[in-house]
């Protein structure tokens, strides 16, 4: 806020976070329609405004207390420190350690601070639902956050944090400058004493500030991405101020009186000295046809005109180093058409200007339509970046690397897919190692390859081999499910629809509806007194015995058709479950399974996954089921 005598206004600024949108990644017609949007923002607005992208070092502290796995018991100790150095080393390989901050800055002038909070607070609701139109979010500034980010801008590429909070400094009336604003700051001195006019010197690093004298004809959308490519700390401010409309039109019209003016004197030049046919000046003539340009498009697409300012400030650890990143920044600007210039003995006021605040120290500005202006459009990618999540990769845009928590999703279902050879087992084993080293999630992986049993084994997990010459088995008329279904009644449906899944598959699908009838009483039968204490869990072989006792014709037909499965070669079915069914890692391999068994086991096993599911879901604990190679479990189950 300025220092102005009693009753003058006063400037006043509030400043937001804005998140970021995939801007980059959208097709043509995409781009149109969003910057179509970002244009009715723009219009909207009718003060002083800016935004800034800044790209300053990561908080490597932070990062390892959001990221980082952390040793719970020391088994797996080798494992961890491991994947910490992998997900180190991505954040340091993707963009240097580099993060980027978003801010939109107001500022207005009103009399006194109600009145600006007025102000701010009606065009606010207009810009939130803007915001989110772009698919984005317009976060506000408390007094903290605007100290933390004035710290960020004025330290860049310290590392270093604000501890001070805006409660702190009132309450021991502190000055925020103070605390805020570097200890030494000056123009940069060579060996001879002589100092550049075009760099600053603060403590312990080097700053410069650039400038956009004018702009190219044509303006590239992803402008701003390719200013901020670079593996340096910088920052780019789009500093705007909208001008009147009225004033706008009026100037417009003045100016285009004049050139009909001038246009009249030119002709009257050339008729005196009988030059009846030929025509005014080439500048002229475009200076008109120009104006008339700019005339159509604001009243036909209600366009409006701004003041507009664009720095670039650059740090640096060192002067050569600066030089550098300087060099650098020119080179991939000119090659878009951007001719940046350094503020030669106006640096501080430059980087002011430049700053996360409504001041503004320097001037030059050159008008610019909605349209030119929305092609500098901040946004470029939407950073996935959630504490606590598991490490999917390095973004391909920004380079920043990729922490989500797919539990925080309204569906957290997906799939991995690539060419083969392309790392997608690599990737899968990479997040089933993350989610058993970070969190107590159980973890079910189906694996048509026999692939994971090594990773089973070295986490201490429960490997169900499913083949007839295994001697892991699985009893699917197992009773623990019943402690969580909501009665006896539900339990035993729950059964017979498994019952009546298996004899479709052994029957192949000529099931008759008396063969349903039979099942559900037999199933009725072995389950007589289920729950009770003596009660004793069945096998199929009990299901067996009960189904050739029943009178009907049918019955013995069914019976038949289950006796490879229960006294044949392949009875690895009807045996109690003798593995480790509730392991925190379960791995059911299917490689070696018969065809003829496939289909039967395929629906045990999805029996044993769901209730395993089920009894988490009771407790409130997570299940990730993994399945590789889906088309061959899927060519099985057929």
């Amino acid at each position: 806020m300025e220092e102005k005598p009693e009753g003058a206004e006063v400037l006043f600024d509030k400043a937001y976070l804005f998140l970021d949108t995939n801007f980059a990644t959208m097709d043509d017609l995409e781009k149109d329609d969003f910057l179509r949007r970002y244009c009715l923002m723009l219009n909207s607005l009718n003060v002083s405004f800016k935004i800034l992208m800044i790209n300053n070092n990561q908080d490597m502290d932070q990062v390892r207390r959001d990221v980082f796995i952390r040793e719970k018991d020391g088994k797996f100790s080798e494992m961890v420190r491991s994947f910490n150095k992998y997900i180190s080393d991505r954040v340091l390989e993707g963009h240097s350690g580099l993060t980027q901050v978003r801010i939109f800055v107001l500022s207005v002038r009103k009399r006194d601070v109600g009145a600006a909070r007025d102000y701010f607070r009606s065009i606010e609701a207009n810009l939130t639902v803007n915001f989110s139109k772009m698919e984005s979010a317009l976060v506000p500034m408390d007094g903290t956050d605007r100290l933390r980010y004035l710290y960020v801008f004025w330290h860049m590429g310290e590392g270093k944090q604000l501890t001070l909070t805006w409660e702190q400094m009132v309450r021991k009336a502190r000055d925020w400058k103070d605390f805020v604003a570097p200890q030494h700051v000056g123009y940069f001195q060579d060996e001879y004493e002589a100092m550049d006019g075009i760099t600053l010197q603060f403590a312990n690093r080097y700053s410069r500030v650039l400038y956009l004298p004018h702009l190219p004809s044509g303006v590239n959308p992803e402008i701003m991405n390719r200013f901020l490519s670079g593996d340096y700390q910088c920052s780019v401010t789009i500093d705007a101020a909208a001008i009147p409309m009225d004033a706008v039109r009026k100037r417009l019209n003045d100016l285009y009186m004049q050139v009909g003016r001038t246009i009249e004197k030119q002709q009257e030049t050339r008729n005196r000295a009988g030059a009846w046919s030929s025509d005014v000046s080439y500048e002229v003539r475009r200076q008109k046809s120009e104006i008339e340009e700019l005339l159509d498009v604001i009243n036909d697409n209600n366009e409006r005109m701004f003041y507009v300012g664009v720095y670039v400030v650059i740090n640096a650890p060192t002067h050569k180093e600066l030089e550098n990143n300087v060099t650098a920044f020119c080179s991939a600007a000119e090659g878009e058409g951007f001719h940046f210039e350094p503020v030669y003995w106006e640096q501080i006021e430059a980087f002011h200007t430049a700053s996360p605040c409504g001041a503004r120290f320097c001037n030059t500005m050159y008008p610019l339509l909605t349209q030119p202006l929305a092609a500098f459009t901040p946004f470029i990618v939407h950073e996935l970046y959630q504490p606590g999540g598991i490490a999917y990769g390095v973004n391909q845009i920004s380079r920043n690397i990729l922490i989500g928590d797919r539990k925080t999703l309204l569906n957290g279902n997906g799939f991995i897919l690539g060419l083969s050879g392309s790392g997608k087992g690599m990737e899968t084993k990479k997040e089933i190692t993350e989610i058993f080293l970070t969190t107590d999630d159980d973890i079910i992986v189906i694996d048509p390859m026999n692939e994971y049993e090594a990773i089973c084994d070295y986490f201490r997990g429960q490997f169900i081999d499913f083949s007839s010459t295994s001697k892991h088995y699985i009893n699917p008329l197992d009773t623990d499910t019943l402690q969580y279904m909501d009665s006896r009644s539900t339990f035993l449906k729950d059964k017979t629809n498994l019952m009546l899944s298996i004899f479709s598959q052994i029957k192949e699908n000529s099931m008759e509806p008396e063969d349903n009838s039979i099942i559900g009483r037999v199933v009725q039968q072995i389950y007589r007194g289920v729950g009770e204490k003596n009660f004793r869990t069945p096998t199929l072989v009990e299901f067996y015995d009960i189904l050739k006792e029943q009178p009907e014709v049918r019955a013995q037909a069914l019976a038949l058709s289950m006796e490879l499965f229960v006294t044949g070669a392949m009875n690895m079915f009807s045996k109690p479950t003798n593995v480790n069914t509730k392991n925190r890692f379960t791995v059911y391999g299917m490689a070696d399974i018969d065809r003829s068994q496939s289909g039967m086991g395929i629906i045990i096993m999805l029996e044993s996954v769901r209730s395993r599911i089920a009894e988490n879901a009771k407790k409130g604990k997570c299940t990730w089921v993994f399945i590789d190679e889906f088309h061959r479990a899927r060519r099985f189950a057929a």
